[in-house]
């Protein structure tokens, strides 16, 4: 299955979209002055032909805004086709799957246009944590994880170094776990209302899914929680419904010029940095409740606390003292990949 180019119940794939747009520039070309063959016509993002032209485009942008006007999909976009992926480890085990959502390119085409407007409206208004590198633009995770990694190398050199602890968090299913209401309560308390929060709303509350599974396809059912993977909006909502975790619940530590590093997040990937086991603790029990108020859950075994430099006073103490999340054990790990590093 190519990246991006599964094809939803439509049986379309995005390929189609680009040749549309191909068309479509050609076709403006044709309408400018005489047709030139055997070009290729590569215009600026600011020569694009801003109405469709072909007749495809004309009946495709018709939809699209008619869906939006009305705020809810044809019923055949409504109809999702979810295909089970297998990631590693035990393939007899349901979390070593992940779930894609394989929808309609129409609908993909107007929800990348609300998400890629929503994002360029929450950015200019610095709504996203600093904290936050996942899914936004001019962030990435080598930058992320390198700058972190700074943190703890300058305050390990001080003339009189510093122990920093590192708190990586996993997510069981973060994705799947995204409550509803919870979300569409967050959009409007940051002002996504009206038309665009009733559109994401009818979005999820009309959704058909039916899982594929040897060439054939289950019972459709409803969607009562999470974002749909393979969904252009979903991303986004991720972030929004997961952006302030760190400023409720970060300790941080200071760096050299003392300026508070609370860690770090990459979508559902979390490092929370601490200078102390009391913050480590306290952390943590911020953590699980924020879970318990949002309807998350901690992955245990997939977390880990790491101890970087210190006094062999702090790092007896360390390995004396157990950390837990609600009723669970967090592990203290030696090493443990980050962002795939």
């Amino acid at each position: 299955m190519k990246r991006g180019t599964a094809p939803g119940i439509d049986g379309l794939q995005s390929d189609v979209l680009k040749e549309l747009l191909h068309q479509e520039c050609f076709e403006s070309v044709n309408q400018q002055g005489e047709a030139l063959q055997g070009i290729t016509y590569a215009p600026e993002e600011s020569e694009l032909p801003w109405k469709p032209l072909t007749h495809f485009g004309q009946c495709l942008y018709k939809v699209i805004t008619k869906t939006w006007e009305l705020e809810k999909c044809p019923e055949l976009w409504d109809e999702v086709t979810l295909c089970n992926l297998f990631k590693s480890g035990d393939p007899e085990l349901l979390v070593n799957y992940r779930g894609i959502s394989l929808i309609s390119v129409g609908l993909k085409t107007l929800l990348s246009v609300i998400a890629d407007r929503l994002y360029g409206e929450l950015e200019s208004r610095d709504f996203f944590s600093k904290w936050q590198s996942g899914f936004r633009r001019k962030e990435e995770a080598v930058a992320q994880f390198i700058s972190i990694a700074e943190v703890i190398r300058r305050r390990g050199i001080k003339v009189k170094p510093t122990a920093t602890f590192a708190v990586f968090v996993d997510f069981k299913k973060a994705f799947d776990k995204v409550h509803h209401e919870a979300l569409y309560r967050i959009l409007d308390h940051i002002g996504v209302r009206g038309k665009a929060l009733e559109f994401i709303r009818a979005l999820y509350t009309n959704a058909k899914i039916r899982v594929r599974s040897g060439g054939k396809l289950s019972d459709s059912f409803g969607m009562l929680r999470g974002n749909r993977q393979g969904c252009p909006m979903s991303p986004l909502l991720f972030d929004i419904f997961v952006n302030f975790l760190l400023e409720e619940c970060g300790t941080g530590v200071g760096d050299l010029n003392e300026d508070p590093c609370l860690g770090g997040q990459f979508a559902d990937d979390l490092v929370a940095l601490c200078e102390s086991i009391e913050d480590i603790k306290l952390f943590l029990t911020r953590l699980y409740n924020w879970c318990v108020k949002w309807g998350m859950e901690i992955g245990p075994q997939k977390s880990g606390v790491m101890l970087f430099g210190g006094t062999e006073a702090i790092r007896a103490e360390y390995n004396n003292t157990s950390f837990k999340a609600g009723p669970d054990d967090i592990p203290k790990v030696t090493e443990y990949k980050y962002l795939g590093i």
